[in-house]
C-alpha cells in the first residue's frame, strides 16, 4: 500500500474507532482497546488489519453502533446503499464501508451544527 493512502486508511481507522466507542493510547496511537480494557488492535503491528481491511472487524465494532444510532429503515437503506458501492463501483467491501460510515458521521456533524446554528 502506498504511504499516503495507507496514512488516509490510518486516519480514517481512528477517526471510526473513536465513534465506535474504542480507546486508544494517544501518545504512540497504536494499541486500541474496549470498554473493559481488552485490548484490540494494534496499528503497528503489520500483521493486523484496522476495519478499512477487514470486513469482520467492521461488523464487528461498526455494526453495532450503525444498530444503536440509526432505526431499522435508516440501517436497511444505509446497507443498500453500501453494498451497491462496492457491488458497482468495485471498491473493497471493508474500505466502502468505512466510507460509508464516514459519511453518515460528517452529514449527522452537519445537521447538527446547522440545527445548533438555528437555534442561536
Amino acid at each position: 500500500m502506498e504511504r499516503g493512502k495507507e496514512m488516509k486508511e490510518q486516519e480514517l481507522n481512528t477517526e471510526l474507532l473513536e465513534w465506535a466507542g474504542l480507546h486508544h493510547n494517544k501518545p504512540t496511537g497504536g494499541f486500541w482497546w474496549d470498554e473493559q480494557g481488552n485490548q484490540i488492535f494494534d496499528f503497528h503491528n503489520p500483521n493486523e488489519e484496522g476495519l478499512t481491511q477487514s470486513l469482520d472487524a467492521c461488523f464487528r465494532w461498526l455494526y453495532p453502533e450503525l444498530k444503536k444510532k440509526l432505526s431499522f429503515l435508516e440501517l436497511e437503506a444505509f446497507m443498500k446503499l453500501w453494498v451497491n458501492s462496492f457491488v458497482w463501483r468495485n471498491e473493497e467491501p471493508a474500505l466502502a464501508l468505512c466510507l460509508a460510515v464516514e459519511k453518515l458521521i460528517d452529514t449527522k456533524r452537519e445537521v447538527q451544527w446547522q440545527t445548533s446554528t438555528k437555534n442561536k
